[in-house]
This record gives C-alpha cells, sequence and structure tokens, in this order.
C-alpha cells in the first residue's frame, strides 16, 4: 500500500501549477496548487445566495410574495452564477437595476419609519394605519439585497481580471 493521497479538485490557472506525481500502481496523478483565496471567495458566495433564497423563503407570508420571491432569487441567482464560475454581468446589472428601483421606491417609507423610529418598533405585525413600517422593513431588506450582490459581482470581478 503506498499511502494517501489527497488531491485538490481544481483546474489549475496555468500549465505549471500542475505537478506531476507518479506512484507504484497508480496512474499518473497531477496535484494543483491552488489559493486557498479561491475557498474563502467560494465560500462568500454560497453564504450570500443562501442568505437570499432564505429571504425569498421568508415572503411566502408577505401579501405580495410572487414578487419578492422572484426579486430575491434572481439576486440569490447572482452569487450563485459566481459560484459556479459563469457569467453574471446580465443577471447582475438586471437585480441592480431592480434593487434601485426598490429603493428608490420604498425610500420615504424607510425615511418615515427614521422620523418615527422612537415610537414605533420595526418589529410588529403589519398596520394599515403605519405603512411606513412595512415599507421600511423592505427598504432593508432591499439594501441588503444591494450590498450582497455588490460584493459577489466584485470578488467575481476581481478573480476574472486577477487570471486575465
Amino acid at each position: 500500500m503506498t499511502g494517501f493521497l489527497y488531491i485538490l479538485c481544481t483546474a489549475p490557472s496555468s500549465p505549471d501549477e500542475s505537478i506531476p506525481i507518479f506512484l507504484s500502481n497508480q496512474e499518473n496523478v497531477r496535484i494543483t496548487k491552488v489559493n486557498p483565496m479561491i475557498y474563502i471567495e467560494k465560500t462568500i458566495h454560497l453564504l450570500f445566495a443562501f442568505c437570499l433564497l432564505a429571504f425569498a423563503a421568508l415572503q411566502f407570508n408577505d401579501p405580495d410574495p410572487a414578487v419578492w420571491i422572484i426579486f430575491y432569487t434572481l439576486c440569490a441567482a447572482v452569487p450563485m452564477l459566481a459560484l459556479l464560475n459563469r457569467p453574471i454581468g446580465p443577471v447582475f446589472w438586471i437585480a441592480l437595476f431592480l434593487c434601485v428601483i426598490n429603493l428608490g421606491l420604498y425610500a420615504t417609507g424607510a425615511y418615515n419609519y427614521y422620523l418615527h423610529r422612537n415610537q414605533e418598533p420595526l418589529m410588529q405585525s403589519m398596520n394599515p394605519e403605519k405603512p411606513y413600517i412595512e415599507e421600511a422593513r423592505e427598504f432593508l431588506g432591499v439594501f441588503i439585497a444591494l450590498v450582497l450582490i455588490v460584493i459577489s459581482y466584485l470578488l467575481a470581478r476581481y478573480r476574472i481580471k486577477k487570471h486575465s
């Protein structure tokens, strides 16, 4: 028995990063040197995608669930595509556009909540007399989604520029 051999299964970014190893009773095996930062980046993309999918799942009890489930699922596609090393440009720009539109739509409600923040807690049941509370929550969710997709886009873009 020749022992255990740990192989990282990732494609090398250049041919000189792959080291051939010949073992008795084994085929030609290549061990690839990998930058450990790629694992951190992929973990970040995975966490962002799960977070945005969790946001989508929480929308089932919302008065307008279809709109928000589609929105958060589209936003989750940005880190998921980046995780899978797929082009994210068009999906990112659509998600960014929708985030900016929604931030504009709910900015007045968020501002009204800001004016009443000492009298009204953000976590309370919906009240038709105080729609600004729900609008402030929606504004906050869209803002979080915006931050996550922008970070995913920048990480993916940095990786592409670094390897170009």
